[in-house]
């Protein structure tokens, strides 16, 4: 009567162990996105203290107010090229990092129906006999 029993406890330590793999890859995904994320923003930071003390420099050198608002104006394009960039790398290891989210989730899924499938044949089985 009770013959399919025993399988439950084996079913559930491997379903308990497939959840903790799937745990595990998610948050090293996660880590290794935002890894890369702030590389980004570290690079944009070191950058932009490389940058500053020559710009002020530059802007501290004009002689009329004119000249100051040239040199500032043409300062103004790179910092934009900047920023529209670092916006495309932000964007790319976002999509990136949704996309080996969205994987990952899925072969768990498909894991997870595959296992409860074999569980449930497995019991069928034992019911049979």
């Amino acid at each position: 009567m009770f013959s399919g029993i025993e399988q439950f406890p084996t079913a559930g330590k491997a379903q308990v162990e497939a959840q903790y793999e799937f745990v595990t890859n998610l948050a090293q995904t996660g880590l290794e996105g935002i890894a890369r994320l702030t590389a980004l923003n570290m690079s944009l930071a070191r950058a932009a203290l490389d940058e500053y003390p020559a710009a002020a420099r530059q802007r501290l050198s004009a002689n009329s107010p004119q000249e100051w608002l040239t040199v500032a104006a043409s300062q103004v394009g790179p910092q934009i090229e900047r920023m529209l960039s670092y916006g495309r790398q932000a964007a790319e290891i976002t999509v990136a990092l949704q996309g080996e989210l969205s994987r990952a989730t899925q072969g768990a899924a498909q894991q997870q129906q595959a296992a409860m499938q074999d569980v449930q044949a497995k019991a069928t089985a034992t019911a049979k006999k």
